[in-house]
């Protein structure tokens, strides 16, 4: 799947807010299992995935982890 957004939010409602976007990935994966991290330290209850394009019905599969310093 190409084009994919992950966000994590403390809310339901947040994801709107632009500071809950946790990494873009444009064009296909090129390896499996696919580790993302995200671009700064987020915190959240809450993470979604989105598909960028119309006319797909997708589904994700996610394992979070969280790394503390």
């Amino acid at each position: 799947m190409a084009d994919l957004e992950f966000r994590v939010s403390q809310t339901l409602d947040g994801f709107n807010d632009p500071q809950t976007l946790c990494y873009f990935r444009s064009g296909s994966p090129t390896v499996r299992p696919e580790t993302l991290y995200c671009s700064s330290p987020i915190a959240g209850r809450y993470v979604r995935t989105l598909k960028r394009s119309a006319g797909h019905l997708c589904f994700n599969e996610l394992e979070v982890f969280s790394f503390e310093d």
